[in-house]
């Protein structure tokens, strides 16, 4: 539908299904790869678009209090809605969680993504963002 903004198309992933064939993705999980990608993404990474990205993973270690949350929450809206203009984003929510929840991680940022429309019977994405002791960054969305 033309006007229809939730719509999503399936997106090309860089990885292989089970038959070896390019892998796809579509619907909600279209949405949370390409979020994911966006939230992960340090700025300045992408040459073609310098300010692409939020870096979630440099706010770990962060002490979060409330403008700090704010201002991310800002960013990763903003990111959102620039480079995913298909998806109607209500309000993203950032708290940080406790890091015994996940084993060897020393660090975990949660971020929910609130859709204006439910897609898929989905109304929001929960994305859990952390860092583990030996310094990696892994991230899982949940829809």
């Amino acid at each position: 539908m033309a006007g229809d903004r939730t719509k999503v198309m399936p997106e090309l992933r860089l990885s292989i299904d089970s038959f070896r064939r390019s892998a796809y993705h579509s619907g909600l999980q279209a949405i949370a790869a390409r979020a994911q990608v966006l939230l992960l993404m340090e700025p300045g990474t992408c040459v073609d678009n310098f300010d692409m990205g939020v870096g979630i993973g440099t706010y770990l270690f962060e002490i979060l209090d409330d403008g700090l949350i704010a201002r991310l929450e800002l960013r990763i809206s903003t990111q959102l809605r620039e480079y995913l203009p298909d998806i109607l984003i209500e309000k993203v929510t950032v708290a940080k969680a406790e890091a015994e929840t996940i084993e060897r991680a020393t660090s975990v940022l949660n971020v929910v993504i609130t859709l204006q429309k439910a897609l898929d019977g989905v109304k929001a994405i929960i994305y859990q963002v952390f860092k583990e002791d030996d310094g990696t960054t892994h991230g899982e969305f949940f829809v």
